[in-house]
């Protein structure tokens, strides 16, 4: 071989190198040749997280057996159809605009095609779960019954009971307040963990409105008595009057030191907002007026992110309210939505709201609601799941769930009626009170 033949091979390898280094650099670096478009462009990257781990992805006509926790892969910028499927669970899938230089994430929940499994029969619709949801409280045949949900077919019967009104698990979840009609004994105590009948606690004749435990301490309870607030430790069940208030008091919750209760004044127009704190006992502090309203519930599942929530059921308003605000700075109501039943926090940032109807995102940053979805019927009961990507609602005796991502909607089982919906501490099983041809109770559901 001459030297002019190596100078030609040397020469050919150079320009070869020149045409292949900037491919294969530009590829490195995410970008393809759309051939739609012709023209370059950079890719974006569809990130996959699901439950089941082992699914089917089809991407347009493209099928993928996803095997592990997590799944990337790369396309152009265009749109496409994203659909999650396997066998015996309910199928989803989104239309996406994927656009170059970002990821796409899913955090897809599929649930399974199950068929509900009778666990206790009763035919009364009075159940209460505990906090932690591994504990249930029902009634049947006018007996109050408790069990675990890991041993629900082995419940233990409590105390005999009519017309109950409501339960209220302590933080601890071992001990329960429950109310009734009964005019003589409308509330009673009892521990769950080592019950006994000789230590249900029973506060007699007391025309008791409203009771409560206290957050930091089981032991504790505070309840409305005539306009009196009381705290009572429970083994010493020795009665303290902590705050007395002629006035005539509509409501009132406890966060850990401090009560926030409502009452009405001089003017019958309004309202009146106060907190005290239970442990300095100090005078009350006023915080702000409100519309006047003889049904008002006040919630302090938000005082973490510094907001109380007060519902106002005779005009279907929720208020907003700044627990550190005050009237003269007129900084105590956050805000108020109208036409709104309910709130339940989903993340730090956000609250799942809904009326009879509708069902609607809340900020707690921006203070703007935004539309899910709406429904003909009205809504009976809504559950969110940790992910925060999943709701469950009960419509029309449907339990159905919607997926946050897109709000689309998936039917998962109809029924002849439906109440009372929750889910296991796992978020294995939905439990619900039904009634299916004959047979009326506690059903499961694994999904």
């Amino acid at each position: 071989m001459n030297l002019q033949t190596r100078r030609l091979i040397v020469l050919i390898f150079i320009i070869i190198f020149l045409i292949i280094a900037p491919i294969v650099l530009l590829f490195s670096l995410g970008f393809r040749y759309n051939f739609k478009k012709n023209k370059i462009e950079h890719i974006g990257s569809l990130v996959f997280s699901t439950l089941p781990n082992e699914i089917k992805i089809q991407i347009n006509n493209k099928e993928y057996n996803k095997q592990k926790k997590n799944f990337v892969v790369n396309y152009l910028p265009n749109y496409y159809t994203v659909k999650f499927s396997k066998n015996n669970y309910h199928s989803w899938q989104e239309n996406i605009e994927l656009q170059a230089d970002i990821s796409h994430f899913f955090n897809i929940r599929l649930f399974k095609k199950s068929v509900p499994q009778q666990e206790i029969k009763t035919t009364n619709e009075d159940i209460f779960i505990s906090s932690d949801k591994q504990n249930v409280i029902f009634t049947r045949n006018n007996y109050l019954y408790y069990n675990q949900l890991k041993n629900i077919h082995t419940p233990q019967k409590l105390i005999e009971i009519k017309n109950i009104k409501n339960v209220i698990w302590n933080k601890d979840n071992d001990k329960i307040i429950v109310f009734s009609d009964n005019s003589l004994i409308p509330i009673q105590i009892l521990s769950l963990s080592n019950y006994a009948e000789d230590k249900i606690i029973k506060l007699k004749n007391t025309n008791t409105q409203k009771a409560l435990w206290s957050q930091p301490d089981s032991n504790t309870i505070y309840y409305l008595l005539n306009n009196n607030f009381i705290k009572q430790d429970l083994s010493e069940n020795t009665p303290e009057i902590i705050f007395e208030n002629k006035e005539n008091i509509i409501d009132f919750t406890i966060s850990d030191k401090e009560l926030f209760f409502v009452t009405k004044g001089m003017d019958p127009k309004k309202l009146y907002l106060y907190k005290l704190d239970v442990e300095a006992n100090k005078n009350s502090q006023f915080i702000t007026y409100l519309p006047i309203s003889n049904n008002i519930e006040l919630n302090n599942t938000l005082l973490e992110e510094n907001t109380l929530l007060i519902k106002d059921h005779n005009n279907n308003l929720m208020y907003f309210i700044n627990p550190k605000g005050s009237l003269e700075n007129n900084d105590s109501i956050i805000n108020i939505l109208y036409n709104t039943n309910s709130c339940q926090k989903n993340t730090e940032k956000e609250l799942i709201c809904s009326n009879k109807f509708e069902i609607f995102h809340y900020s707690l940053q921006t203070n703007k609601k935004t539309l899910i979805t709406r429904f003909s019927k009205k809504i009976e009961d809504i559950i969110i799941l940790k992910n925060s990507e999943n709701i469950f609602v009960v419509n029309n005796n449907i339990i159905k769930a919607i997926y946050l991502k897109n709000n689309s909607i998936i039917d998962i089982i109809k029924l002849d009626k439906i109440k009372k919906l929750f889910i296991d501490e796992k978020e294995e099983n939905l439990y619900f009170w039904a009634n299916i041809g004959n047979n009326s109770g506690i059903f499961k559901l694994e999904i």
